[in-house]
């Protein structure tokens, strides 16, 4: 076999036939490189500096290969309706049962497992009824190493951008500027702050990526321009955090959140997966959470 080149994209029939045998990239997203003989994948892989072998399901490549490695569902664009919809009555039951309780530590905790439990409930439920490939596959969770610096670098850039717009509403109008994040005060405990931190770096990240950008986004992408997809998703994104006693300062909240939700939807949309994202996402609110510890 000869030494792999730089990798061209997936090879596709041109002019009725398959390209020749060479090394492409590896649509299974496992390695740099696997081997193409001319009429199907082997397990032949480069991994950019030895050869090795990665047998994987004939079938798995055979439909990467058509989607182009990627294998998120095409969601119905009416679902980014229900899932909205979904959202609201599963957030409302979420605060109401955080209120049941009179302790701080479990409100907190019902809070967190009725609204990102009945989420992930209802993407399972969306699957069942959509989905043609495994859930993982069908939104896009695959998750790797490389994901890591991509996600510091996309929370960095929505930190930078949000920062910009919250700073320039501020200059314009001071009062449409808050925050939807508790201080040390606010926060009363430790047991209390360990369960914000699950909360915010664990599951944030994990199911709203999957809800938003993983469903939302995905069904208004079928039959929108992927920018406005990705407006719009993020608009929902952040009015999601507003909460149940809006002010002023939600204008910020939402902007603010908005802004960041829009880097994560490119990065959804670029890497056709949910890992980047996610890992961005767990950094972004990360840092919230470092300071909400520190004022403690």
């Amino acid at each position: 076999m000869p030494a792999p080149p730089t990798p061209p994209s997936s090879p596709g029939r041109r002019a009725g036939a398959w390209p020749g045998a060479d090394w492409y990239a590896d649509p299974s997203g496992r390695h740099p490189l696997r081997w193409w003989d001319g009429e199907r994948w082997t397990a032949q892989v480069h991994t950019g500096r030895v050869l090795a072998d990665d047998p994987v399901d004939p079938d798995l490549l055979a439909r990467l290969h058509e989607h182009g490695g990627d294998l998120r569902e095409a969601w119905p664009a009416r679902r980014a309706v229900t899932a909205v919809v979904v959202f609201v009555v599963v957030d409302v039951l979420a605060v109401v049962g955080g209120r049941l309780a009179d302790d701080p530590v479990v409100q907190l905790a019902v809070t967190a497992a009725v609204l990102y439990g009945g989420l992930v409930a209802a993407a399972v439920a969306f699957h069942r009824q959509d989905g043609t490939t495994a859930f993982v596959e069908s939104y896009g969770l695959r998750i790797r190493w490389s994901d890591v610096p991509w996600g510091f670098v996309a929370s960095i850039a929505a930190r930078i951008l949000s920062a910009a717009v919250l700073l320039l509403l501020w200059l314009v109008a001071p009062r449409l500027v808050g925050s939807n994040v508790p201080d040390g005060e606010g926060v009363d405990g430790t047991a209390a702050l360990v369960v914000v931190t699950i909360a915010a770096v664990v599951l944030a990240p994990l199911v709203e990526e999957l809800y938003f950008r993983g469903f939302v986004q995905r069904s208004l992408e079928t039959r929108y321009p992927a920018w406005l997809a990705i407006a719009v998703s993020s608009l929902l994104f952040g009015l999601a955090h507003v909460g149940f006693e809006p002010g002023w300062g939600s204008v910020g909240t939402v902007l603010g959140t908005g802004v960041g939700g829009a880097v994560f939807g490119v990065a959804a949309r670029q890497t056709r997966a949910l890992g980047v994202p996610i890992v961005g996402h767990a950094l972004f609110n990360g840092v919230l959470v470092a300071l909400v510890w520190a004022a403690r």
